[in-house]
């Protein structure tokens, strides 16, 4: 068990006490899912990352709307990645230097603009 905890980077108690769930039948972790600040706004995120915004300009957008919220920027990162698609459009209208005009990258300054 020593070995193992080792091998894995874990202490052996942590390891004990995981082995043991899952002998006991468990198959999923025991601990649930902890409740994010950004809960509450993941639909206005949503629609924000459809417009294809920025993490950056996100969380730039929180600070100056509600300075007092104080959400890291990791965890602005983390939301726009499970919201976000794979592929963002702006890739797919890329133009490249073969074509007859020099590729334009869209900046998405009125991305924030807000109604």
């Amino acid at each position: 068990m020593k070995t193992m905890a080792r091998r894995l980077g874990l202490d052996v108690r942590t390891l004990r006490s995981r082995v043991s769930r899952i002998e006991a039948g468990a198959t999923t972790p025991c601990q649930a899912p902890h409740p994010s600040k950004l809960d509450r706004h993941r639909e206005l995120i949503g629609d924000i990352v459809a417009r294809e915004c920025l993490a950056v300009q996100i969380h730039a957008h929180f600070l100056a709307t509600d300075p007092e919220l104080a959400i890291p920027y990791e965890s602005v990162e983390r939301l726009v990645g499970e919201l976000r698609p794979n592929a963002r459009a702006s890739y797919q209208r890329l133009r490249f230097a073969t074509e007859s005009r020099e590729p334009r990258i869209h900046k998405g300054a009125e991305c924030l603009v807000l109604s």
